[in-house]
């Protein structure tokens, strides 16, 4: 009976799905998150940019019907998968061994994360509200590889980390618990106000 021996070079190595960058930008072009995982000088970052932003909108103005685009940069070769959300186009520059359907679906479980963080979200909650917005993204993707896709899940990692406010706390109850705190205090100075907390 022949011993079998390990060696590590007859192993086949599946490579690590990556995804390169996630970009975010509204119909104008003005970026609204540009988050690279591999490192790319600034001037790069820029003609990328410019670059998926141009194909996107060329491949619109001439009708064409598809989320995914591949580019070849030299030897590095990409895959572009992008979906439009009121406004505002969602990228992702990935890995051509990535599945372009789980990318959608990421990209997907993302805004969804936004909506129930935001209440509905809008672009202005995303320029305003940029620490959340990173907050998410840092939640589901880390160093270029997904890591959450549950929005439950996320949404309850980001209320922890924003101290146990609650993302279902509509405006007026905020409003309310504010005045009430504000009355406590104005009533009985601080001795009541500490107290009703």
């Amino acid at each position: 009976m022949k011993e079998h021996v390990y060696n590590p070079t007859q192993t086949k190595k599946t490579p690590i799905k990556m995804i390169h960058s996630v970009l975010m930008f509204n119909n104008q072009g003005t970026p609204r998150l540009m988050k690279h995982y591999t490192s790319l000088p600034l001037d790069e970052q820029k003609e990328l940019y410019d670059q998926i932003y141009t194909r996107i909108k060329l491949g619109e103005a001439q009708g064409q019907k598809t989320n995914f685009l591949t580019t070849s940069e030299a030897q590095d070769s990409y895959q572009i998968v992008y979906k439009k959300y009121s406004g505002l186009y969602f990228v992702l520059l990935v890995d051509p061994q990535e599945s372009p359907l789980r990318m959608l679906d990421l990209i997907h479980s993302f805004v969804e994360c936004l909506n129930l963080c935001f209440e509905d979200v809008t672009e202005l909650d995303l320029v305003f509200g940029w620490q959340t917005l990173q907050s998410v993204l840092e939640e589901m993707i880390v160093g270029g590889i997904v890591v959450e896709i549950d929005r439950h899940e996320v949404v309850r990692n980001i209320d922890d980390l924003n101290g146990g406010h609650s993302a279902d706390k509509t405006i007026e109850e905020n409003v309310k618990r504010f005045g009430d705190t504000l009355f406590n205090f104005a009533s009985g100075g601080f001795g009541a106000w500490s107290s009703s907390r």
